[in-house]
């Protein structure tokens, strides 16, 4: 099983790069993302592979927290590998778990390919399975977002983060009780309720 490939781009295709390693070309199915790549850039991807009768294909990514969510979207019926690469080039994974959180089902439907009962699928069959992901990404996309807006979406992206993190809705609320949240942004929410779990 692969775990990583790291190596120098050889060929760059559309949603596909060639990473040369060591001598051998691997052909890498990935998001638009790499569709501007340098040739001879030095790259590292996480890999998913796809094995069949017929076919070996392998899937790139830049993170194992884009990989996770390529590996739990491709569970659900409906959504292949094809699809669960349209997602991912058209929102980050970050953006992703707000939309399962959401019930925003027309962000996902977005991606090309992506119907509306595929997209309420995906946020049924995905809401639960949240929090047991490798949520560091997230914490820190919802952190390190911009804080100008009002407080209510400041508690609402903190409280998200914390979701996302593992915390129960309870605790949550139950810290968020002992802080003074007005004027706060998301990232002092986030940092102060983490203080107190």
């Amino acid at each position: 099983m692969l775990y990583h490939l790291k190596g120098r781009v050889e060929e760059v295709f559309n949603n596909a790069i060639v990473i040369d390693c060591s001598g051998i070309g691997f052909y890498i199915s990935t998001t638009n993302k790499f569709n501007d790549i340098d040739i001879g850039k030095e790259i590292k991807l996480f890999i998913s592979e796809n094995i069949k009768e017929d076919s070996f294909d392998l899937y790139g990514f830049t993170d194992l927290f884009e990989k996770e969510w390529f590996d739990l979207l491709v569970t659900i019926s409906g959504v292949g590998p094809k699809a669960a690469l349209s997602i991912l080039s058209m929102m980050s994974p970050s953006d992703l778990v707000l939309a399962i959180l959401n019930n925003d089902e027309k962000a996902i439907s977005q991606a090309p390919g992506i119907g509306k009962k595929t997209a309420q699928r995906i946020i049924i069959e995905l809401k639960d399975k949240v929090g047991n992901v490798n949520s560091n990404a997230v914490s820190n996309y919802i952190i390190n977002k911009n804080t100008d807006s009002v407080n209510g979406n400041s508690i609402n992206e903190a409280m998200n983060a914390l979701i996302v993190l593992g915390y129960t809705s309870q605790e949550i609320n139950n810290v968020l009780r002992e802080i003074d949240t007005s004027n706060m942004s998301a990232e002092e929410i986030v940092k102060n309720a983490l203080k107190k779990m």
